[in-house]
């Protein structure tokens, strides 16, 4: 019984954790490929980023999230700005996508080896 309890929360854990990861690509590809950034995307990541991927990452999805908020907080400026382009002058696109890779890999550890390819 107990076993079965503990897997059972596992994996209600990695759904949680799968659902999350997820959001935190949401904001980023957001943040990545925006004409615009909107204070809107940028607090969905801070959220994310201080909050619950904080709880639930391991080291890679972890440095993925903190290289892509320190660069969207060194270039970042102004949301809204209109001269903002993340695509040419952040670089975000890349991180985001590194956060992306990080993600798969960490879940595929456990959750399921063939999102490892």
């Amino acid at each position: 019984m107990a076993s079965r309890r503990a897997s059972s929360f596992f994996s209600t854990f990695l759904e949680k954790k799968l659902e999350w990861c997820e959001e935190a690509v949401r904001a980023t590809s957001k943040l990545a490929v925006a004409r615009e950034a909107s204070a809107r995307n940028e607090t969905e990541f801070w959220q994310l980023y201080w909050g619950v991927m904080g709880m639930i990452e391991n080291d890679s999805v972890r440095d993925a999230m903190v290289a892509f908020g320190r660069e969207l907080k060194e270039k970042g400026g102004e949301p809204g700005d209109t001269d903002f382009d993340p695509t040419s002058a952040w670089g975000l696109t890349g991180l985001s996508l590194d956060l992306a890779h990080a993600s798969r890999v960490e879940l595929a550890s456990e959750w399921s080896p063939h999102w490892r390819n």
